[in-house]
C-alpha cells in the first residue's frame, strides 16, 4: 500500500484506499500513521495538506487547538468572535 492508493475522509478521522476499505488515522508523536495488514503506513503529508475549515471539530483536533482551549465549545466562541472582527 502506499499513499497515492489512499484518500482522507472528510471528518480527517479515517483513510480510504481504493477497495473502500476504512484505516482509522492514529496519531503519536506528531506522525499520523494508518495501521494496515503488512505494518504501519505514515500518513502525515496527507492529513495536514487536506483543506480544514476553520471552527470545524477537524481544525480542534488536528491543528492542535485543543492544546489551548480546554473543550471544543470554548474554542467555537473564540473562533466565531474572531471571524466576526475580522469582518467588521
Amino acid at each position: 500500500m502506499n499513499l497515492s492508493e489512499l484518500t482522507i475522509d472528510n471528518t480527517r478521522s479515517y483513510m480510504v484506499d481504493v477497495h473502500g476499505k476504512k484505516y482509522p488515522i492514529k496519531q503519536q508523536r506528531g506522525r499520523y500513521y494508518i495501521q494496515h495488514a503488512t505494518g504501519q503506513l505514515t500518513v502525515t503529508s496527507l492529513v495536514k495538506s487536506s483543506d480544514i475549515q476553520t471552527g470545524t471539530i477537524a481544525d480542534y483536533v488536528f491543528n492542535g487547538w485543543f492544546e489551548l482551549y480546554d473543550s471544543f465549545q470554548l474554542y467555537k466562541e473564540y473562533v466565531s468572535a474572531e471571524l466576526a472582527w475580522l469582518n467588521c
